[in-house]
């Protein structure tokens, strides 16, 4: 189909040296020229559940792409957290919520919990509105773009926190300012944090800093 050639021109474009494989970081500057940002871990996690090593062909790429797909990208931690969240509110196990029950599934996730001067107004409930029910699929969904969202908000404050703008590094004496600015609740769990969590490196790069931040997620998520 189309999408299966336009994949497989974008995947020799990449493939330099014309061998028919391409490693770890030319598969991800690949999966970012489709439009999909993806953390590392859900990347290790797909090259690991499809018994792959560290170079890929066609073939695999496509493997972890329709692997990615059936999950929105997450990483295993955070599909299973996911399904857990629609879960628990799909008391009868219908395979269905309402939207005002995927609200507080989000909520209960960790998204939605708090503000950032960042964040965009969200209108994902319109898209419901009329059938207002939402099955497991479509909340996976919902969340993987209440996830990027996020993501596209770390970004502008490591940007903006970081040196030379985000080229260079984010001092740790700056993270506080920081997890403000990425949402606001964030700031009160800061001291017991650092205390439980002593950071030895003085400078932290964007996945470390992604990694502090989704810490704070899921530490505001399990006092909801």
């Amino acid at each position: 189909n189309n999408e299966y050639v336009r994949t497989q021109e974008l995947f020799l474009k990449h493939d330099e040296n014309r061998d028919g494989l391409i490693g770890v970081v030319e598969l991800i500057q690949l999966f970012r020229s489709m439009g999909l940002s993806l953390c590392p871990q859900a990347l290790i996690d797909a090259v690991k559940a499809n018994d792959l090593t560290d170079v890929y062909s066609f073939s695999d790429f496509w493997r972890i792409l329709d692997f990615l797909r059936d999950r929105e990208g997450f990483s295993d931690a955070k599909f299973e957290d996911t399904i857990e969240s629609f879960q628990h509110f799909d008391v009868k196990h219908q395979g269905q919520i309402t939207t005002r029950q995927a609200q507080h599934a989000l909520k209960w996730n960790g998204y939605l919990l708090g503000l950032s001067v960042f964040s965009e107004q969200d209108h994902w409930k319109e898209k419901y509105a009329q059938r207002g029910l939402i099955c497991e699929a479509e909340f996976l969904r919902i969340a993987r773009e209440h996830d990027e969202a996020d993501l596209k908000v770390i970004r502008s404050v490591y940007r903006q926190k970081a040196a030379d703008k985000g080229v260079g590094l984010l001092a740790v004496e700056n993270l506080p300012a920081a997890l403000k600015l990425v949402n606001a609740r964030y700031a009160a769990y800061h001291g017991d944090w650092i205390k439980q969590n002593p950071i030895s490196e003085p400078l932290l790069d964007f996945e470390d800093f992604r990694k502090v931040v989704e810490a704070f997620r899921l530490l505001v998520r399990d006092t909801f």
